[in-house]
């Protein structure tokens, strides 16, 4: 398996044959290395056809991309790691078990400015999420993330919106000026953490709560200082 910056491009292989096989043995893609050689830079739906013979990607970094959603990158089962870094026009992102990624293990988004609301639902595998300083979002939903360890949400400003139902591992959470979560909501998406592990044995305690810029409670925030857990703001 090799990673494409780390190997010729195959255009310069010798037959289509060749360019074939080489692309079905990619395991790691950094866009800023290859949309201007290999396709257009504004991947759409009609491109499934390049991500189908790319099916054994792990690893996809996309910078400055011109796509409104990530509908063809749905074809990679087995990509672990996806990076959407100032990707100006990405307005949709939904995944979820049913439709696709379902190996994917670390999801990051950054500088996308124009994404209000995400869906990421039940991926059984996602471990890490970091959507730090997106001031767009509005929404989101983690649900049924059950292997979810860590989430940035930091500098999401205009965050109102989050569900965190279902995700029993995450232990990690950074909450840094998302001020208008209301209390009665950060309530509500806490309390669950704050559980004796008698009512549910799945789920993992919080180690790491960063909430500095927030409305949480003075009294909740108490309560994770009770349970060990390490509170910042």
């Amino acid at each position: 398996m090799a990673r494409y910056n780390e190997c010729k491009t195959p255009y310069f292989l010798d037959n289509e044959e060749a360019r074939t096989d080489w692309w079905n043995n990619v395991i790691g893609i950094d866009w800023r290395t290859i949309f201007t050689q290999v396709i257009p830079h504004n991947i759409q739906t009609e491109r499934s056809d390049f991500f189908k013979a790319i099916r054994e990607l792990q690893e996809l970094n996309l910078l400055r991309v011109n796509i409104t959603s990530i509908e063809p990158i749905k074809l990679l089962r087995k990509l672990e790691t996806l990076i959407i870094t100032e990707c100006p026009v990405l307005e949709n992102l939904v995944i979820n078990a049913k439709i696709g990624l379902v190996n994917l293990k670390e999801l990051r988004v950054i500088n996308c400015q124009q994404l209000p609301t995400m869906q990421i639902t039940s991926l059984e595998h996602l471990n890490v999420v970091n959507f730090s300083g997106l001031v767009g979002l509005t929404q989101l939903d983690l649900s049924g993330c059950k292997a979810l360890t860590t989430l940035d949400l930091s500098r999401c400003t205009n965050l109102t919106t989050l569900d965190l139902s279902g995700c029993t591992s995450l232990t990690t959470l950074n909450l840094t000026n998302c001020g208008r979560i209301s209390d009665n909501d950060l309530f509500a998406i806490l309390a669950p953490f704050l559980q004796h592990p008698s009512k549910d044995p799945s789920r993992s305690q919080l180690t790491e709560l960063q909430c500095e810029g927030t409305q949480i409670a003075d009294a909740l925030k108490h309560q994770f200082i009770a349970k060990r857990c390490n509170v910042e703001g």
